[in-house]
């Protein structure tokens, strides 16, 4: 079942709805988060801020979706240099860590591939959580439990500002 009682995961901060590409197109940046999540005897859920919840709820989910738990409590610290409430996927960052770092804890050893759908359907749409799992930039198109995508290579030159 549980392999281990911390997971440290670093998730980077993501944008998207690239030129023509609303709701299909996003990239992973260079600012990131780096999450510790701890399987915990009881924690009290009110005093996590909101990204916290986030990535406790993600991580609950994926235990949930896994028929290992529906009662396992998560602790959540993190450090980030993402800009918050600026566009740059700090709420995909969040739940792809809880999903990812739920993955380490279980053991499960699922491909980040196999965690899409439940990703996106966390996140209610793909562009920012696939490439903040996957990196690079991503062309995304999803289909109830099918994740499209393809990674495409970004020119050297080429920089985001």
């Amino acid at each position: 079942m549980r392999n281990k009682k911390k997971a440290i995961v670093r998730v980077p901060a993501t944008s998207a709805n690239l030129g023509p590409g609303f709701d299909s197109v996003g990239v992973a940046l260079d600012w990131s988060a780096t999450y510790t999540v701890e399987i915990t005897e009881k924690t009290d859920s009110s005093n996590y801020d909101p990204i916290q919840n986030m990535v406790a709820k993600s991580a609950a989910a994926f235990f949930r979706r896994e028929g290992i738990s529906n009662s396992i409590d998560f602790a959540v610290t993190y450090e980030s240099d993402i800009p918050v409430g600026r566009g740059l996927g700090v709420s995909a960052s969040a739940r792809a860590a809880g999903i990812m770092s739920a993955n380490a804890l279980a053991g499960t050893e699922k491909k980040l591939v196999e965690m899409l759908p439940l990703a996106v359907e966390l996140e209610g749409h793909a562009d920012n959580i696939v490439p903040a799992m996957l990196g690079g930039l991503r062309v995304v198109v999803s289909d109830k439990d099918q994740i499209h995508q393809i990674g495409l290579s970004i020119p050297d030159d080429l920089c985001l500002v």
